[in-house]
């Protein structure tokens, strides 16, 4: 059985998450972490293209962290 994770999934987990990101980053109006969405989503689509599955968690990670920053300072349940 294989044990390393999906890449697409992955890759669409943090085309979700960025996502995420952008939409409570436009509600604050925080043009910069606007940008480091974008940031971490074009590198994990690089990190994808590559085939780097290191990277590409760490991308996931970076947005999925940065969505949780934005919804706090915002009081997003």
């Amino acid at each position: 059985m294989n044990d390393k994770p999906d890449m697409n999934d992955l890759m669409r987990q943090a085309q979700e998450a960025a996502e995420r990101a952008r939409k409570y980053a436009r509600m604050g109006r925080n043009e910069v972490a606007l940008a480091s969405a974008d940031h971490f989503e074009q590198g994990a689509a690089t990190a994808y293209r590559n085939r780097n599955l290191e990277q590409l968690q760490m991308n996931l990670e970076a947005a999925r962290e940065l969505e949780r920053a934005l919804k706090a300072k915002l009081g997003v349940n």
